[in-house]
């Protein structure tokens, strides 16, 4: 990787990663580590778990079923995902980009306001679990 430049690092699950920490070092030694846990599933279905800490967590192809835990998670979905515990004052969020028009995503709870309105995929998405006041849109 060049100096002050933005790089890509491709990284490739071939069964689940949890609790993965990322460290970057320059020849000098100076080295950064990313504060996020990070959970990735493979191709396959998979059941995911998140941590007590905000989570980044990537779901991939596959039929997924996802739990984010507490703290701000971010849900990277991709295929037909099924995420467990959607919760926006925690401050979850849900990243709809590797979604396909085909692709179907649950959500069994809600808590707070789920707004996938800047979607651009026309996956389906459903809810399994009562409103009780919740937004879906």
């Amino acid at each position: 990787m060049a100096a002050n430049t933005a790089s890509t690092i491709t990284v490739e699950a071939r069964s689940i990663v949890t609790n993965a920490t990322l460290k970057v070092s320059d020849d000098a030694g100076n080295f950064a580590t990313a504060t996020r846990s990070v959970s990735l599933g493979t191709a396959g279905g998979d059941s995911i778990p998140g941590s007590n800490s905000a989570d980044l967590i990537f779901g991939f192809e596959g039929n997924d079923t996802i739990t984010g835990g507490a703290g701000a998670d971010t849900f990277v979905l991709a295929g037909n995902d099924t995420v467990v515990d959607f919760n926006s004052t925690e401050t979850d969020t849900v990243d709809t980009t590797g979604l396909a028009n085909a692709d179907a995503v649950t959500f069994t709870t809600v808590t707070g306001t789920l707004d996938l309105s800047g979607s651009t995929t026309t996956a389906a998405f459903t809810r399994d679990c009562p409103l009780a006041g919740q937004v879906v849109s």
